[in-house]
């Protein structure tokens, strides 16, 4: 519902099949941690989409940046290992070497929602135009980037 609801240009018509693949995707790649899995993604989606819609912001985005946010909340911790980044960093993990001890988990959880969308079954984004694809791409990865708490004080003071 939430990604139905949403006004879109008058251009674009969203495939209901490939933003449905999307979700069950992501669905799949969601750990059955404690915390850190499908029902709080769905729970951050919410509130994203309340904000969005009933805090005014929906006014001061682009159509393509309100799906961006709902994307990037959705994907934000997409799998998800049930620990932190100084834990990885430690034990010297694979995720740890391949993103070089920087935003180690967000660096994944990025790289897992372009590789979903990366499949077409999936890729409702490309119902949008090239330059509004690419607005979206930066809108999700700076988006689950700032998901890092380690940069929080950072974003905050900018």
């Amino acid at each position: 519902f939430m990604f139905t609801s949403l006004p879109l240009p008058p251009n674009v018509a969203l495939e209901r099949g490939r933003v449905q693949g999307f979700l069950e995707a992501c669905r799949l790649r969601y750990r059955e941690n404690p915390f850190h899995n499908w029902r709080h993604a769905a729970s951050v989606a919410h509130v994203a989409y309340l904000i969005l819609t009933e805090a005014g912001v929906l006014a001061h985005l682009t159509p393509a940046a309100a799906y961006a946010t709902l994307a990037a909340a959705i994907c934000h911790d997409l799998d998800h290992p049930g620990n932190n980044n100084d834990f990885e960093s430690k034990k010297k993990s694979a995720l740890s070497i391949m993103f070089a001890d920087d935003s180690i988990l967000e660096r994944h959880h990025l790289h897992v929602c372009r590789k979903v969308l990366a499949k077409e079954e999936n890729d409702w984004l490309a119902a949008f135009p090239p330059e509004d694809q690419e607005e979206m791409y930066q809108i999700i990865g700076a988006a689950i980037l700032g998901t890092d708490m380690r940069h929080h004080f950072e974003h905050i003071t900018q």
